[in-house]
C-alpha cells in the first residue's frame, strides 16, 4: 500500500476511532462516543456538550525525524508530529456537587478508554477508508495532558461549566512525496 502524502489519514483514523462504534479490539463502547465539535467559545459549547462531550483533532508541531534524515533523497519522508485530541465537556452547574462529581468521573474514565483506544497496537494503521495512516506502530504514543476549567460560563453568571482535557500525543508518520501533476 502507498504511504500517504498528509496526515489527513491520521487524523480521520483518530476521529473514527472517537465518534464512531469501530468494532476494533479495546475501541470506546457506544456510551462513550464523542460528538465531533469545532471548540468554539464558552457560551455556545456549554449547550453543545451537555448530552455527550466534543472532541476535536489537531495534527500539528511537523519536525524532520532526525532518526531519518538519510531518507531526504527518498521517495518517503518521515516526520515527528504532535497529535492533540481536545475533549470537551459540561462539567455541570456549580448548584449541584452531585452533577459536577458524576461529570468528573465520566471524564476519568473517559480519558482511560480513549488511552486504550488510541494506543492499542495497529489500531490507526488505516482511516475509515482503509487509507495507511503512515503511523510507525500503527497507534499514537501517549505524552500526557492537560486540562482547562471548569470555568463560569460568562453568559449565564456561573451556572454552566465547562471544562476541556487536552491530550498529546507525539509519534512518527511515515509519508511519500506527492506526485508531480
Amino acid at each position: 500500500m502507498a504511504a500517504p502524502t498528509s496526515t489527513t489519514p491520521l487524523r480521520r483514523a483518530v476521529i473514527a476511532a472517537l465518534t464512531t462504534v469501530t468494532g476494533k479490539t479495546q475501541a470506546l463502547p457506544s456510551a462513550n462516543l464523542f460528538v465531533l465539535a469545532r471548540p468554539a467559545t464558552r457560551a455556545q459549547s456549554a449547550a453543545k456538550v451537555k448530552g455527550q462531550p466534543a472532541v476535536w483533532v489537531t495534527v500539528r508541531d511537523h519536525a524532520a525525524d532526525p532518526d531519518s534524515l538519510g531518507l531526504e533523497m527518498s521517495t518517503i519522508r518521515r516526520e515527528s508530529v504532535v497529535v492533540e485530541v481536545e475533549c470537551t465537556y459540561y462539567a455541570g452547574s456549580e448548584l449541584f456537587s452531585a452533577e459536577h462529581a458524576t461529570a468528573l468521573e465520566r471524564i476519568e474514565s473517559d480519558r482511560q478508554l480513549l488511552l486504550n483506544a488510541l494506543l492499542y497496537p495497529e489500531a490507526l494503521r488505516y482511516d475509515p477508508d482503509g487509507n495507511d495512516t503512515g503511523l510507525d506502530s500503527g497507534s499514537l504514543r501517549f505524552d500526557g495532558y492537560r486540562s482547562i476549567g471548569p470555568a463560569p460560563s460568562p453568559v449565564s453568571t456561573g451556572t454552566n461549566r465547562l471544562l476541556t482535557v487536552t491530550h498529546l500525543f507525539v509519534v512518527k508518520v511515515e509519508l511519500g512525496r506527492p506526485s508531480a501533476s
